[in-house]
């Protein structure tokens, strides 16, 4: 069962982590870490190897594969709108229905367009998870989006993984668990 405190700070985590790698990279990573392990240690086994390989690398390097992943690489662009709509105007259309729910919960995503996956799930973190809103987020904008941003983080070559696979792997595998408590407590009521 997941508890809500817990919820929050996954899902917090994961949004510190889908921001642009800062100083606290390392402590956010080990604090989502431990915080998984008491709540889902599978999805801790998930994202343990990105923990592995930022203690393995300066912030730098960090911040170099985050822009080239999520900034330069248009399959793996940050932004859940641009991953489901492309660039165009039903993105558009998508970000202003982001605005106005936004608005409706008196949540501020900052200078950042709306649709930036950070901005996402710490609105996730925000809200109640167990209510529509947030199944009707994760169900129609997250995980399509984290599907096509996963195929976009694959290497054809069989190589090490990209260390943010690991994160976008266990961020999905939580949402899917989350919807699975969500529908285990829609069928009890």
């Amino acid at each position: 069962m997941v508890q809500v405190q817990d919820s929050k700070m996954i899902l917090l985590g994961y949004s510190r982590l889908l921001e642009y790698p800062s100083q606290d990279l390392d402590e956010t990573a080990k604090g989502l870490s431990s915080t998984l392990s008491k709540s889902n240690p599978e999805i801790e086994e998930e994202f343990n190897p990105f923990l592995g390989y930022i203690e393995d690398h300066t912030l730098s390097r960090m911040e170099e594969i985050y822009s080239t992943n999520f900034d330069i690489s248009p399959t793996c662009y940050i932004y859940a709108g641009h991953q489901i709509f492309g660039e165009g105007f039903k993105r558009s259309e998508f970000i202003i229905g982001l605005k106005a729910k936004f608005r409706e919960f008196n949540f501020d995503w900052g200078n950042e367009l709306p649709d930036h996956f950070a901005i996402l799930v710490k609105f996730l973190a925000e809200i109640e998870l167990f209510e529509d809103t947030a199944m009707d987020m994760i169900n129609d904008c997250l995980m399509p989006a984290l599907s096509k941003m996963l195929k976009g983080l694959r290497r054809k070559d069989n190589q090490e993984q990209n260390p943010y696979w690991h994160v976008l792997k266990s961020l999905e595998s939580y949402l899917i668990y989350c919807v699975e408590e969500f529908k285990q407590k829609e069928e009890a009521q």
